[in-house]
C-alpha cells in the first residue's frame, strides 16, 4: 500500500517489492506452460476417448465436465504461449518422451477405477502442483495473465481432485480391485 495516500499498490494486483522480484523468464515461463498445455491436452483426450465406453454413470459425468475444463486450459495456454512466443512453439508435440509415456499409461485403462485413479489419484494432482508451483515463483505483475487463469484452473483441478478421491473410495471397495488400482498408483 502506498503509505502517504492509502491506496493499494499496481491496481492490488502485487506491492512493488513483490512485483520486483524475479519470476521466470520468458524461455523458462513458455517450457512450462508448454509442459502443462500437452498434459492438459492429453487428458482431454484420454476423458473423450473412455467417455463412450464408460459404463458408470457418474464416472462418465465427471470425465464430461472435466474434460470441458481440459479443453478450455488448453485454450487459455494456447493463446498464453502465442502472446509469449513468435513464432509459436509446436503445440502438438509432446514436451518429452516420459511425460508422454506416463499420459499413454492413463489412456490404456482397462476399468473405470484404472482410469480415476490414474486421471484423478496422479495426473491430476501433479496438474494442481504445477499449476501452484508456477503461480508461487512468477513474477505477479509481469506475469499476471498467466497468474490469472492460472488461478481459475487450479480451482477447477482441485474440485476434480475432490471429487476423485471419493469416486476412487467407492470403486475400491473390493480389496481385489484396491489391490490392483494401488499397485497401478
Amino acid at each position: 500500500m502506498t503509505k502517504s495516500i492509502g491506496i493499494p499498490e499496481l491496481a492490488g494486483v502485487a506491492t512493488y517489492a513483490q512485483a520486483a522480484r524475479i519470476g521466470y523468464s520468458v524461455e523458462e515461463n513458455v517450457r512450462r506452460l508448454l509442459r502443462i498445455h500437452w498434459t492438459e491436452r492429453r487428458l482431454m483426450q484420454t476423458m473423450w476417448a473412455h467417455l463412450p465406453s464408460t459404463p458408470v454413470w457418474e464416472v462418465k459425468c465427471a470425465l464430461a465436465l472435466d474434460q470441458w475444463y481440459c479443453a478450455e486450459h488448453c485454450d487459455w495456454l494456447r493463446r498464453r504461449v502465442k502472446e509469449m512466443r513468435h513464432p509459436t512453439p509446436p503445440l502438438d508435440q509432446p514436451p518429452n518422451s516420459e511425460l508422454d509415456a506416463f499420459l499413454e499409461e492413463v489412456l490404456r485403462a482397462q476399468n473405470p477405477p484404472e482410469l480415476v485413479a490414474g486421471i484423478y489419484g496422479v495426473a491430476f494432482p501433479a496438474l494442481r502442483e504445477a499449476y501452484f508451483n508456477h503461480i508461487q515463483h512468477s513474477n505477479p505483475l509481469v506475469d499476471h495473465p498467466t497468474r490469472r487463469f492460472m488461478r481459475f484452473a487450479l480451482l477447477e483441478v482441485a474440485e476434480a481432485i475432490e471429487w476423485g478421491e471419493k469416486a476412487l473410495a467407492a470403486l475400491t471397495r473390493d480389496e481385489t480391485v484396491a489391490a490392483a488400482v494401488w499397485e497401478w498408483r
